[in-house]
Parts: structure tokens; sequence; C-alpha cells
């Protein structure tokens, strides 16, 4: 079974350091290579959910080697996330995000200085 060894990403305005934990994840998709950002099965306690890393090492192991792992691999490569450069992407997000931001101040400004010329009105 292949075993993907994969490193988490925390959020999208932070790299991805070659200090992070490594955690193992089964996948059963072929065309995931080394450094393939992939969507993972994360389960934290009583709470599930998606997640996004990148592919550091893979290896094919029997199930006698991955009973051997601490902890054992029950979690899932999702799927291959088909974007040539993701930390780009990541990172035109949040400008994207930046500029929403700062149009979202801008009409709040000109809202609250409505109100207040409308209330000096009175």
């Amino acid at each position: 079974m292949k075993i993907a060894k994969v490193r988490l990403k925390q959020l999208p305005h932070r790299k991805i350091k070659d200090t992070q934990k490594l955690y193992h994840f089964i996948c059963p998709i072929d065309d995931v290579e080394i450094g393939d950002y992939v969507l993972v099965e994360l389960k934290q306690k009583k709470v599930s959910s998606f997640g996004v890393g990148r592919v550091d090492e893979l290896e094919i192991l029997t199930l006698q080697e991955m009973t051997q792992l601490e902890p054992r691999p029950d979690q899932l490569v999702f799927s291959k996330i088909n974007v040539d450069n993701f930390e780009k992407r990541c990172d035109t997000a949040l400008l994207i995000r930046r500029k929403v931001m700062t149009l979202y101040t801008e009409y709040d400004k000109k809202k609250a200085k409505r109100r207040a010329n409308c209330n000096f009105a009175k």
C-alpha cells in the first residue's frame, strides 16, 4: 500500500517549513508524486475535516510494515491538487482578500460619515 508522508499547510500566509512534522496518509491515488499538494482527511479527537499538505516522501509498505508505524495511518489522501504553483495561488488569494477588506473598510467609513451627517441635520 502506498503511504504519503505529508507536511500540512497551517495557514494560507505561512510557508511549509522542512522542520514541520511529517504525517502519514494512505494514498490510493496513483499519480501523486513528491512535491505535489494534496487534499487530506484530518481527524482530531471528535472532529473530522480536510486539510492541504505537500507530499515530501512516498513509500510502498506491506500491511505488516504499516502496523509498525506510530501512529498507524488511517487517514486518506483524497485528491491531488492540480495547480502548478500552489504557494503562488495562496499569495494571490491573500491579495484579493486584502483588497476586499480595504473596500469593506472604506464602505463602513462612508456609511458612518453619512450617519453622522444625518444626526447633525436633526
